[in-house]
């Protein structure tokens, strides 16, 4: 299974140019499969997929419309020892800021808020870090809206 999933994350690794359809397609797929094999996983396979090396080419891939926000989504759920090494990496690498504001979608916003509660607990400083990201960013991606209690 180790292999089959290094196969599949060194694909994603190697396909940079999604302007042909077919490899976006391939590329969707095998996020697809990725997603699934963690949600029949253990967490021993959480942990292998969380190291750095497969770390590092999920985050490239954020953006693309591929399904890694996905994958990375089911990487962290319910795994708080996998979520606190993805945001290590992520509060200690400027580079993962940029890979997310490249297109910040639905996507990545649940990603990112997947990895705002961790353990049974809200994480401040994360909370923190994304919101400087996201609102921080001047992208208008946020909207504003008040209830009126009085229309009914």
């Amino acid at each position: 299974v180790a292999q089959g999933v290094d196969m599949l994350v060194g694909f994603l690794h190697e396909i940079t140019d999604y302007s042909d359809t077919q490899l976006f397609l391939l590329c969707r797929n095998v996020c697809l499969v990725l997603k699934r094999y963690l949600e029949g996983s253990n967490r021993k396979s959480h942990l292998y997929l969380a190291e750095k090396r497969f770390i590092d080419t999920l985050f490239s891939r954020i953006g693309y419309g591929v399904g890694v926000e996905k994958v990375l989504s089911s990487l962290v759920k319910d795994e708080s020892g996998v979520t606190e090494s993805v945001v290590e990496r992520m509060t200690n690498n400027p580079e993962y800021k940029t890979q997310i504001l490249r297109n910040i979608d639905a996507a990545t916003l649940d990603f990112l808020s997947t990895l705002c509660f961790s353990g049974g607990k809200p994480s401040k400083t994360l909370q923190n870090d994304i919101r400087e990201i996201v609102i921080g960013s001047g992208k208008d991606i946020i909207f504003n809206t008040t209830v009126d209690d009085n229309n009914q």
